[in-house]
């Protein structure tokens, strides 16, 4: 890191992207189909280039938040090195997860640090929660079902193995 706290991650079809802009400006102000937008977190599906990203920004979540999560034992999230960490941490592993794009931070106060991540969208995927809703209206051959369950229980068993857990 350097003095000023500040790291950038450019992969290089988002280096020339963006290469006529500041990183931190260009999360800042990139416009997109939103998916959330509460306690300073934005994350929004954008096209640039041709190609599908999500963009998740982390523009400080103030000193109330991160309080309010050490009282209740849990770790504040203050910004997108969370994920970017899990990523790569999966990656080193050969467990199938996101491509990541872009990633910065900058900042040395919690409470207002900016951070984003950048990663390509998922195509011909399909939500787990969209397909139980699917199943409710439709139930699946058995046989469907159980290769399901076997595939998560295989992904959870290697994540686990190697000592990650999800946080909800």
């Amino acid at each position: 890191m350097s003095p000023q706290n500040k790291e950038l991650y450019l992969r290089e079809d988002m280096a020339q992207l963006w290469q006529e802009s500041n990183a931190f400006e260009q999360a800042q102000q990139q416009q997109g189909e939103i998916f959330r937008n509460k306690e300073g977190r934005r994350t929004l599906r954008f096209v640039e280039g041709g190609h599908s990203f999500f963009l998740k920004l982390h523009e400080g979540v103030g000193w109330k938040e991160i309080i309010k999560n050490l009282f209740q034992l849990r770790l504040p999230i203050i910004g997108a090195q969370n994920e970017w960490q899990a990523i790569q941490f999966l990656e080193q592993r050969n467990i199938d997860t996101l491509s990541i794009a872009a990633y910065g931070k900058e900042g040395l106060n919690p409470a207002r640090q900016l951070s984003f991540l950048v990663t390509d969208e998922l195509v011909d995927t399909m939500n787990l929660e969209y397909l139980g809703e699917q199943w409710r209206q439709r139930p699946p051959k058995f046989e469907d079902k159980v290769r399901l369950i076997r595939k998560v229980a295989l992904i959870s068993k290697k994540m686990h193995k190697n000592g990650m857990n999800h946080r909800l």
